[in-house]
């Protein structure tokens, strides 16, 4: 639980905003569900629903203790005296509201004079925050139907869950593109992964199950040479050293300039690390751009292609967005 200060730099009106937080950190730790489904991210674990996945379980069972804290921590930060109250609450429209719904009716209940406002907000298109949508795009879509006593709102509560990757928004010019004296900056793949690499860790959770190692050398690994995969090397694997049961995620890494026989050469890896060794997720990360017709039309190539999330870093101290499914 952290409670974070801060005021909006505008000059009329102010705002001073108190955020309120029940987790944060790159791992989403026990709201592992709730990230999966706003990110329609259904990963099977050991072959089972995501409804009958461990952390799914987990989350429900322990739903009324996340509820409760939400609520101690708001009244920890705004208080209970009528000059601190709560006029109004609401959660942004969003395609999985029955996610907020526990922790609004906690909240209501907490302030029962305040009036929840949720009902009074809609949204048309297709644009996301998640999705790296601008603030003046989001406002664009959303339609507020007034209740006729705004005049008396002074307090208003949000009630949202924002889950979001940091490490990508963090990497300089530096190393996107390799300074060369004498010439023009060039793209070099290692630089970028080291970096991507430290940046990661350094967000990496001390409690998370998972490890983050690059560039894992196979060769020496009897089950994968069984499989006949212990050549392959991968950027990144997300997994549990020791353990075939702890193998999270399988990550490469291409820059825009990527050929079509290295992309086809990662499409396989990505493959075989998914069908051969069970891993749960395979993401191919192009930084620079890239162009999603080539990259579909290479995968169309790769016999028993499985779900590969194909993410895009367009640019330096940008995030990088999920632009396709490969696979099934």
């Amino acid at each position: 639980m952290t409670v974070e200060k801060f005021a909006v730099p505008l000059s009329t009106p102010k705002y001073d905003i108190r955020i309120v937080s029940l987790y944060k950190g790159k791992d989403t730790g026990p709201f592992t569900w709730l990230q999966d489904t706003r990110q329609h991210v259904f990963e099977r674990q050991f072959k089972r629903p995501l409804e009958e996945a461990e952390f799914t379980l987990s989350y429900q069972r322990n739903l009324w203790k996340y509820v409760q804290r939400l609520v101690d921590g708001v009244v920890d930060a705004v208080g209970t005296e009528p000059e601190s109250t709560v006029d109004a609450i609401l959660s942004p429209p969003s395609d999985h509201p029955d996610q907020a719904i526990p922790y609004r009716e906690a909240l209501s209940k907490k302030f029962p004079k305040a009036c929840d406002l949720t009902e009074n907000f809609s949204r048309k298109g297709a644009d996301r925050a998640q999705h790296d949508a601008t603030v003046e795009t989001i406002k664009r879509n959303l339609t507020y139907s007034p209740t006729g006593h705004e005049e008396k709102i002074r307090s208003l509560l949000v009630v949202d869950d924002i889950l979001n990757a940091e490490a990508t928004a963090n990497i300089e010019d530096l190393y996107f593109r390799l300074p060369i004296d004498g010439g023009e900056a060039v793209f070099r793949e290692r630089v970028y992964c080291y970096e991507l690499y430290h940046q990661l860790r350094l967000r990496w959770l001390p409690q998370c199950s998972f490890v983050l190692n690059g560039e894992v050398d196979k060769r020496a690994h009897p089950i994968l040479r069984q499989r006949g995969v212990e050549f392959a090397v991968p950027d990144f694997l997300v997994h549990t050293p020791g353990d075939m049961h702890g193998n999270h995620a399988i990550i490469e890494v291409k820059s825009a300039e990527a050929s079509s026989s290295g992309i086809g050469k990662d499409l396989a890896t990505l493959t075989r690390f998914r069908n051969v060794v069970g891993y749960d997720r395979a993401i191919y990360l192009f930084y620079g751009g890239i162009r999603m017709e080539r990259v579909k039309r290479i995968a169309g190539l790769v016999p028993s292609l499985p779900r590969i999330e194909v993410w895009v870093h367009e640019a330096p101290r940008s995030a990088a967005r999920r632009v396709a499914i490969l696979g099934s």
